[in-house]
């Protein structure tokens, strides 16, 4: 679950990434290809150490990101856990609709979420929610969120 107001650790741009599924050692190749998918890697690239630069401003040498890079350094977290289900609640509400659609569908499917094993993605976000299911690669339709 990735809420609207989800947390900025002031830590490492890889530890962030990896309290995303800290009982597994941190595996640094897995944590870059979370950060791939959801839109961080780029973000993290540019950064000063790049991966062992600290995010946020608490502490010195801390570098402060965008509301719109926080979001995806949390959907990084998301990836990197490979959840059955992930629920997002507008966790990319600081992105332009287009590049929404295109960071959370291309992370989703390289997570395996529409694939029909079972695999679930909900996205929750300004009073219109709905829920779909898909099955064996194809949609069975949406209802109203529960």
């Amino acid at each position: 679950m990735i809420f609207q107001d989800y947390v900025h650790y002031h830590l490492k741009a890889w530890e962030n990434i990896w309290l995303g599924n800290a009982e597994q050692e941190p595996d640094h190749e897995r944590i870059s290809k979370a950060a791939s998918l959801s839109g961080a890697d780029p973000v993290i690239r540019r950064l000063p150490r790049e991966y062992d630069t600290v995010l946020g401003c608490r502490f010195q040498d801390g570098h402060e990101l965008s509301v719109g890079e926080w979001q995806k350094v949390a959907l990084a977290r998301s990836f990197l856990r490979e959840a059955r289900i992930i629920v997002l609640d507008e966790p990319t509400s600081s992105l332009d609709p287009l590049a929404e659609a295109a960071e959370i569908g291309r992370g989703a499917r390289e997570v395996g979420l529409e694939a029909g094993d079972g695999a679930r993605l909900g996205v929750a976000g300004g009073g219109d929610e709905r829920v779909g299911r898909l099955a064996g690669g194809a949609d069975e339709g949406a209802g109203p969120a529960l």
